[in-house]
């Protein structure tokens, strides 16, 4: 199932996570704001990265339907 997708940029990210002093590896913490701005599908936040209706609609037909705001 394919219920939201996030599009980060890697490199704003990584100077994000070093500022703050936070080790890169499996178990990174990144913040909800960060999160909200890299969605994508199924909520269109992303001011920098968008997605087609015809993406959205091929995202659609993984998805279980019920997907929900989880923050």
């Amino acid at each position: 199932m394919i219920d939201y997708v996030f599009l980060f940029n890697a490199a704003e990210l990584m100077i994000e996570l070093n500022a703050r002093g936070l080790k890169i590896g499996i178990a990174t913490n990144v913040r909800k704001h960060e999160f909200q701005a890299a969605q994508i599908y199924s909520n269109k936040r992303s001011m920098v990265y968008r997605m087609t209706d015809d993406q959205m609609g091929k995202l659609m037909a993984f998805g279980s339907g019920l997907a929900e705001s989880w923050y």
